[in-house]
């Protein structure tokens, strides 16, 4: 997902309105909303003339944290993208029908509340997700609009922000769709 580079209000949120007891939901982006992570990813994508990216970073690997300190509520006031984090993305995937998306200003969150459009910026199939140890979570084969894509080619979106349901551990439990 393209970073959100607006403050953005998300309804206030508790744990028992998550859909898993004992998981959290991390929002990664530059607002801070109640209950929830935040941190920014930076990628630099290589758009080919095709519109698609080779390969794109979703989280770095091991414990990390967004720069304000943030997560407070794991264990290790972290996130962690490890083997273990990895296989249980795995497995989530098999329960999935449709592609994952990126999509603006994280606009599917808050579709239903504000009633605006929530277009996708790119797609990734299921089976694209890679752990590599020492680098992270990457997505391979990314295919953008051509409007995501031009925006990627002129700067004017240069970072993602990944949705995650992730555990007391700071452990990644899936990627919201």
């Amino acid at each position: 997902m393209p970073l959100n580079t607006h403050n953005i209000d998300l309804p206030n949120t508790t744990s028992s309105s998550l859909p898993l007891e004992g998981i959290s939901l991390a929002v990664l982006t530059v607002s801070k909303p109640a209950n929830m992570g935040l941190a920014v990813c930076r990628f630099n994508a290589d758009v080919t003339a095709d519109g698609t990216s080779p390969r794109v970073q979703l989280a770095p690997d091991g414990y990390f944290s967004a720069g304000d300190g943030r997560p407070s509520d794991t264990e290790q006031n972290a996130w962690l993208m490890d083997e273990t984090a990895f296989n249980t993305l795995k497995a989530d995937t098999n329960t999935r029908q449709n592609d994952y998306h990126f999509d603006y200003e994280h606009q599917t969150l808050h579709a239903e509340e504000n009633g605006k459009e929530a277009p996708a910026a790119g797609w990734f199939n299921l089976s694209d997700l890679e752990y590599i140890p020492g680098e992270g979570l990457f997505t391979l084969n990314v295919q953008w609009t051509k409007k995501a894509a031009q925006f990627l080619r002129d700067d004017e979106y240069r970072f993602i922000s990944p949705v995650f349901h992730y555990g007391p551990d700071g452990r990644f439990k899936n990627l919201n769709p």
